[in-house]
């Protein structure tokens, strides 16, 4: 006969364990098992004669870090709590020192749009050769053995995180019948980012998800826009674990360039959502880390190239005013202004605050001004440079204004009014 106990992890996660028979008794009635540190009890149910139920019962949602682990032969001490504001969804599986002819095996699940980080704290497994004919523990995507292997282990060599690619793990752990040794310590934890994302285009979105994010979260996002333009990250949601302004717990890092190794711009955690942040180059690199004690909702980012004037704008009110924003114009623009008033009337411009980069025919950034409705109309004139040009008047009651600049250098750029004649 097998006994097969459930942990559920409050709300979404839970491992089902189960053991060689020889090693386990059936409870008859209801029983409460102490796990050995204070504030958290696991409550078996009997459902039928032979599997165990049990469910984690941790005061105000806050139990502290599981005891060791003991052999697989006993059910492992496990903590999970599904609720921002708490300890997040981790825990550990593992042997102990093992015994001979050992079969046990952990099915592992997560919230359904996130995946599981496991990571050997400790592996010491008789050892044969590469492909571990004795003593191993067995990884697989999925709730059983059919899914897909994701490694076989033995020895003493811990290998890197696994990441699974779904919500739920399986992993089964079995000996022969001759030598034992110290056997292994397994932590799992939610995966609610990945290890590392590189962004290209104008514009996207990136952050974590699911209610809350994980423990032990370690992920970073390389943002790339297009040659001359900027990245700007616009916060749509952001709530961390808070301390300090240090942040020492979960934290955010925003670096003005490709790798951490650029400047840093800022560090960012707590609940207050941050005002916008621009970078000087075509890159930024954003790093989330969060350590192993409480989770939070997490955040949610918006990046794009910030535009210093629209693409076209059309005014017909009898006065108005236009022209970049920002402390600087953007590489690679082209923006214009189609102005038109009433019949019988001339519109008049006034250049209020003029600074484009000069060259002698303007040929790399300008304002040109056309005297009727578009491009092809005869030109006022084409400017450039810091000196504010003369006041316009059109022929007619239209007039044609168009902002061009290059992929170089970027200037305050300008600020026009105009009225009706």
């Amino acid at each position: 006969m097998r006994v097969i106990f459930v942990i559920s992890l409050v709300s979404f996660m839970f491992v089902t364990w189960q053991t060689n028979p020889v090693h386990c008794r059936q409870h008859k009635t209801p029983q409460v098992v102490d796990l050995g540190y204070s504030g958290a009890k696991v409550e078996t149910v009997m459902k039928t004669s032979d599997v165990v139920y049990a469910k984690p019962m941790c005061h105000g949602g806050r139990c502290p870090p599981p005891p060791p682990t003991k052999t697989c032969s006993k059910p492992s001490s496990l903590k999970a709590v599904s609720r921002a504001g708490h300890a997040g969804y981790f825990g550990t599986i593992g042997s102990g020192k093992y015994k001979n002819n050992e079969n046990c095996w952990w099915s592992i699940q997560a919230p359904a749009d996130q995946r599981l980080r496991l990571h050997f704290e400790s592996l010491y497994l008789e050892y044969g050769n590469r492909y571990c004919p004795y003593d191993y523990v067995n990884i697989h995507n999925g709730k059983n053995e059919n899914g897909q292997r994701l490694g076989k282990y033995c020895g003493i060599k811990a290998p890197d995180d696994i990441i699974t690619t779904g919500n739920s793990a399986y992993v089964r752990f079995s000996t022969d019948s001759s030598v034992t040794k110290y056997g292994f310590r397994l932590r799992y934890s939610i995966v609610s980012c990945n290890s590392l994302h590189t962004i290209f285009g104008s514009h996207g979105e990136f952050g974590t998800v699911g209610p809350a994010y994980g423990n032990f979260e370690e992920c970073s996002w390389k943002i790339e826009v297009p040659n001359g333009k900027r990245v700007r990250l616009h916060f749509k949601r952001f709530h961390l674990e808070n301390n300090n302004k240090y942040c020492p717990y979960d934290k955010l890092k925003i670096y003005d360039g490709s790798s951490a190794s650029a400047s840093l711009k800022g560090t960012l955690c707590g609940k207050r959502r941050p005002k916008d942040i621009e970078s000087t180059g075509k890159t930024m690199f954003v790093t989330f880390s969060s350590d192993i004690s409480l989770t939070f909702p997490g955040f949610r980012i918006q990046y794009s190239v910030p535009a210093s004037c629209s693409v076209v704008n059309e005014l017909t009110g009898p006065s108005g005013t236009f022209g970049t924003t920002g402390s600087q114009y953007e590489n690679n623009e082209v923006c214009s202004w189609k102005i038109e008033v009433a019949q019988n009337k001339r519109v008049l411009l006034h250049i209020y605050r003029f600074n484009i980069e000069v060259e002698a025919n303007c040929e790399y950034d300008s304002l040109t001004v056309y005297k009727g409705p578009n491009d092809s109309a005869p030109m006022l004139g084409k400017y450039c440079g810091e000196t504010i040009p003369t006041f316009m008047v059109s022929s007619g009651n239209t007039m044609f204004i168009k902002f061009q600049t290059d992929g170089s250098a970027r200037k305050p750029g300008f600020w026009i009014g105009y009225t009706t004649g």
